[in-house]
């Protein structure tokens, strides 16, 4: 089966001088259909005074589940599979998005997300 390439988010900057939740549109969530595996990989070159969280649901309007908290900066991979138990973070849920959670001081974040799929 071929491997099916999707760009989460191609390059964003963020900054902010307080507590300011951000999150991934909802009309940009990746839905992942019927594929059974993925690699998301995360390219974080800058992270300052902030989370940034990879995060999955079973359901539009469902509960989101931490895959991933990354306060480092770095290139990371994460490895995802549909067969994984439910609330696992190597699970492959239907739905994916990024989220940043912020303190009360001055934060920055920079990073490029991508995700391959497979069947």
């Amino acid at each position: 089966m071929a491997w099916t390439s999707v760009i989460m988010e191609s390059g964003r900057c963020l900054t902010g001088l307080a507590e300011y939740p951000i999150e991934m549109d909802t009309e940009s969530w990746v839905q992942t259909g019927e594929y059974r595996t993925g690699i998301l990989e995360a390219n974080v070159p800058c992270v300052i005074g902030c989370t940034l969280y990879l995060e999955g649901c079973e359901s539009f309007g469902g509960q989101w589940s931490e895959l991933a908290a990354i306060v480092t900066s770095g290139f990371k991979q994460y490895f995802l599979r549909r067969d994984a138990p439910l609330g696992s973070s190597e699970r492959l849920p239907r739905y994916l998005r990024w989220r940043v959670g912020t303190p009360s001081g001055p934060w920055s974040v920079t990073f490029r997300l991508a995700l391959v799929l497979k069947d």
